[in-house]
């Protein structure tokens, strides 16, 4: 059993080393990044996105509430104050928003009662 854990072990690390070097691994965030578009479905108590990272410029970002309690979404950029909020949704609705995202970091969050403080948080990444 220990053999086949060390095994396992080497064949993760080296596909990671693999994928690090051929630039698709989670470290190789790029100018290679064309995506425009980003699912965030929020549940008890967290966020889940369809992508880490969209391409700067005109990105739709489509919130849709998987939970069963209501739930919401702000976004803003790393550094800066004025947030993006979405607007409270019930359980299974989806809105959809397109903003223009200049390059840099984004913290996303449920602002309701402590949802944020439970896990309902995230970041992505925009790159040129």
């Amino acid at each position: 059993m220990t053999r086949a854990i060390s095994i396992a072990v080497a064949l993760a690390i080296g596909a990671a080393a693999s994928a690090a070097a051929a630039g698709t691994g989670p470290e190789a965030v790029s100018s290679k990044v064309t995506a425009r578009h980003v699912q965030v479905v929020g549940k008890e108590f967290r966020f889940n996105l369809s992508r880490g990272a969209l391409a700067a410029g005109r990105d739709t970002i489509e919130f849709d509430n998987g939970g069963q309690d209501d739930h919401d979404l702000a976004i803003v950029k790393r550094g800066r104050t004025r947030a993006t909020e979405f607007g409270v949704l019930h359980p299974g609705e989806r809105t959809t928003r397109t903003l223009r995202l200049s390059p840099g970091t984004y913290v996303l969050w449920c602002t309701l009662s402590d949802h944020k403080a439970l896990g309902m948080r995230a970041t992505i990444k925009v790159v040129r």
